[in-house]
Parts: C-alpha cells; sequence; structure tokens
C-alpha cells in the first residue's frame, strides 16, 4: 500500500496597527488629542466648561472656511422660498465668465417671475427677487457678503461699506426648490458655478429655519450641515467639492 504524505504549511501574514490621531475642538481650537488604532474604540475627553452655557456634545463634523465647487457639484435646500423668505451668505466668486452664468443659490420658473435667486453674469452679479432684478459690477475673486431680508437687499464686496437695494414686496413662490451652486428650472439644474460659500443662513418669517456651514463629514466628505435640523447635506451633481482649510488651523 502506498503511502500519502501531505505537508501542510501555515501561512502568516505580518499585519500593522494604524495609529490615527483625533483632534478634539472647541471654539475653534485643539481642546484634547487623542491617538488610537484602527477598529479601536475611542472614549471622548473630559466634558469641557465654559461660562453661561451647556455642553451638549461632540459633534460628528470638521468646520471648514468654505465649501467651493468646480461647476458641476450642487445641493437641494429642500426649500420653497416666498416672499417672507430672508437670506444672509457669504460668498467667493471663483470664476466671472462674460456672457455665462453662474449661480449663487436660486430657483424659479422661465420667466424669472416665481424667483428667488443669485447669480453673476457678464461681470455684474444680479439679485433677482419676483422678476424684481438689480445689479452690482464685479470680478472674479470678489468676495460679497449679502443680508436679503426679503424685498431688501444690503450687499458688501470686499469688505467695502453696505450698499442697500430696496424692491417691490409682492407676494410669489418658487415653483421649485432652491439648490446652492446652481439654479433650479422647468428644463432641470442650470447654471452651476466655480463659487466658494462660507456660510448661508435661511429665515422664515424672521425665524432662522437653515444655518448651512461647510464642513467635512466623519467619512471625510466635503458637503454642509445646517446647525437647525443637525443635518448633512451632499452633493447632488457630479465630481466632488472642494474642502476649504480646517477651522482653527
Amino acid at each position: 500500500m502506498k503511502r500519502i504524505l501531505l505537508f501542510l504549511s501555515a501561512l502568516f501574514i505580518a499585519t500593522t496597527a494604524i495609529a490615527h490621531t483625533i483632534n478634539w475642538y472647541v471654539d475653534g481650537s485643539v481642546y484634547h488629542t487623542t491617538t488610537c488604532e484602527s477598529g479601536e474604540d475611542v472614549t471622548p475627553p473630559t466634558a469641557p466648561e465654559k461660562y453661561g452655557y451647556t455642553f451638549r456634545g461632540w459633534r460628528s463634523y470638521t468646520p471648514i472656511e468654505y465649501l467651493e465647487s468646480t461647476g458641476t457639484q450642487w445641493i437641494d435646500t429642500g426649500l420653497i422660498f416666498d416672499q417672507d423668505t430672508s437670506i444672509k451668505i457669504k460668498v467667493n466668486l471663483n470664476d466671472v465668465t462674460v456672457n455665462q452664468y453662474g449661480y449663487v443659490f436660486g430657483a424659479g420658473d422661465s420667466a424669472q417671475t416665481n424667483s428667488f435667486e443669485m447669480y453673476t453674469w457678464d461681470s455684474t452679479i444680479d439679485f433677482n427677487y419676483n422678476s424684481n432684478n438689480s445689479s452690482e459690477k464685479i470680478s472674479s475673486g470678489d468676495t460679497i457678503v449679502v443680508d436679503w431680508d426679503k424685498n431688501k437687499i444690503k450687499y458688501s464686496k470686499n469688505e467695502e461699506p453696505y450698499v442697500q437695494i430696496t424692491t417691490s414686496y409682492v407676494p410669489f413662490s418658487t415653483p421649485y426648490t432652491v439648490t446652492m451652486f446652481a439654479i433650479q428650472r422647468p428644463n432641470g439644474i442650470r447654471g452651476t458655478s466655480q463659487i466658494k460659500i462660507y456660510y448661508f443662513k435661511v429665515y422664515d418669517k424672521g425665524y432662522l429655519i437653515r444655518d448651512f456651514i461647510p464642513v467635512l463629514s466623519k467619512d471625510g466628505t466635503p458637503c454642509m450641515y445646517d446647525l437647525v435640523e443637525h443635518k448633512f447635506y451632499y452633493n447632488a451633481g457630479t465630481g466632488n467639492f472642494i474642502a476649504g482649510p480646517i477651522v482653527g488651523e
């Protein structure tokens, strides 16, 4: 009888633990640093104390200075704007191209009658409130801060003194939800732009209903986070947003 000999060999795979550094921020500064390995549970540091404030917990995102689009990204706010909507926004206009629309935000019909929108066109920044259009001369790279209280538009360009515009107050409602970095019209999303948004606050009858800030989500994705709903708003277009510097670094 023949014997069959089996030779068994053990295969050992060397594994090296990957160390991660986690910074815990308070008011934009590093409060505590934790080092851990992949798959390891992380224990939060002792809750910080600040006179007059109650600590509610550690947030699941990293604030960044701005969210930058390359021309193909956009975000749906999920909101219908009307004559009682007010906004505050800070935006840097990366690229202002002659004879080409680039939207900061907006929604409206084809005739721009039921519209609430802000866009660049032929070296101007345009504010359209229910077909009442106002323009300001701009250049690529300008930073615009806007306090748009219903039909009263107050804006500052590159930290210059505010300019105020007043348009007629007429009841209306946008036919679609308002999008950031583009506009939503009957023929779909249009006017995607190359801009940076630093913040976008939306009010209804004076009450803050959305407070969008640029962040990195838990997996590092650049997006917007609403401080009112405690919800992430991600890119609905193609490609990826560019993240600005982390706040405090």
